[in-house]
């Protein structure tokens, strides 16, 4: 009968000693002193890169649902979904102030879209649409849309 040695299986923290802890300690130093580089080498962007860039991202241009007092509490007045609206036309106002400044902060062109009632009204009914969130940003969409095509 043959007695084989059993192999040792060793926790993760502990090195075993001798030849095989001489090994790890080399590949750690090997490793601190060499890292190994990544497959595809990252460069930074130039400076010119970068400012093309920004000057891209600052010609998105995106519409803003713009109200007056009384033209968001005619809108919320008509809504098939007034929860979406804030509480009071301050709060909503210092919420879209807010999002319009980060908007621009990234680098993207916030535009404000006034709503006129009873345009949005006329428009929801020739597009057989309710009042709701997602068709006051197709209208401010369709507004600005005009006005650009119109300039250019």
């Amino acid at each position: 009968m043959r007695i084989t040695k059993k192999r040792r299986f060793y926790p993760s923290g502990v090195f075993p000693s001798g030849r095989r802890a001489a090994f790890w300690v080399r590949l750690l130093l090997a490793l601190l002193i060499f890292p190994l580089e990544p497959a595809i080498p990252m460069k930074k962007p130039t400076l010119s890169q970068s400012l093309k860039a920004r000057r891209r991202s600052r010609q998105m241009v995106i519409g803003v649902t713009w109200y007056t007092p009384e033209t968001w509490a005619r809108v919320k007045a008509t809504a098939t979904d007034p929860e979406c609206f804030e509480d009071s036309f301050d709060t909503w106002k210092a919420m879209a102030v807010a999002a319009r400044r980060n908007f621009q902060r990234s680098g993207v062109m916030a535009l404000e879209c006034l709503i006129d009632p009873d345009e949005f009204a006329a428009w929801c009914a020739a597009n057989q649409q309710e009042n709701n969130s997602t068709s006051r940003g197709e209208y401010v969409s369709e507004v600005l849309s005009a006005a650009h095509n119109k300039a250019n």
